[in-house]
């Protein structure tokens, strides 16, 4: 009897826990030179999701994420990677991602057939960039913890996180070799023909 009120209680303070998130304040965390507003949601799959260049959601955990995912990744630090889109899209001027990424695949004189290999590049890309920018933001067990998530499933293409690891990995890579003076830099030249064969040299040689 006492096990089942224990596993009740439990249970009471798990979903307690669940529909609490829209009261959480993330005000602290906010780049006040960015303009955006953001929102939970049920039916966002991963982390969160960049609608367009004002306006994000977060994944709101459920029950049953919380008891059988083996990863989870602290909501603050999902609230800095779809920031990091953001402060993307600002700097670039973007409204929608796939309209920019055609252009910038049709200005490129790559010469190739617009294929999946092309986005994949672009996907990682961006997503690295977002990656870095909310790792580097905290610094901390936050980020080794958000980091060990996208190790863990880095041969999981289907669900994008062997594109964030080898976007965070290219990204470390590229500013650490001074491909690019910055973070800021990088995304000036976001989805150029540049970016795409350090990205090819990168993936082939690592």
């Amino acid at each position: 009897m006492k096990l089942i009120v224990f596993f009740m209680v439990l249970l009471v303070v798990m979903v307690s826990g669940c529909t609490s998130s829209n009261n959480l304040d993330f005000s602290g965390l906010k780049d006040p030179n960015l303009n955006y507003s953001w929102e939970f949601s049920d039916t966002v799959s991963g982390g969160g999701h960049t609608l367009n260049s004002t306006y994000f959601q977060l994944k709101r955990y459920n029950i049953f994420e919380i008891l059988f995912n083996d990863c989870n990744p602290p909501y603050q630090i999902n609230y800095k990677h779809e920031e990091g889109h953001i402060y993307i899209n600002q700097m670039l001027k973007i409204e929608n991602y796939d309209d920019f990424e055609y252009s910038m695949f049709n200005s490129s004189n790559l010469n190739i057939s617009y294929d999946p290999t092309f986005r994949q590049f672009n996907i990682a890309v961006s997503e690295g960039i977002a990656d870095y920018y909310a790792i580097s933001y905290f610094n901390n067990s936050t980020s080794d913890e958000y980091f060990k998530c996208i190790e863990k499933r880095k041969d999981d293409s289907e669900h994008g996180f062997k594109q964030h690891y080898q976007g965070f990995l290219f990204v470390q890579y590229a500013l650490n070799n001074k491909l690019y003076y910055n973070l800021t830099d990088m995304i000036l030249d976001l989805d150029s023909v540049r970016q795409y064969n350090y990205f090819s040299d990168f993936i082939r040689t690592s």
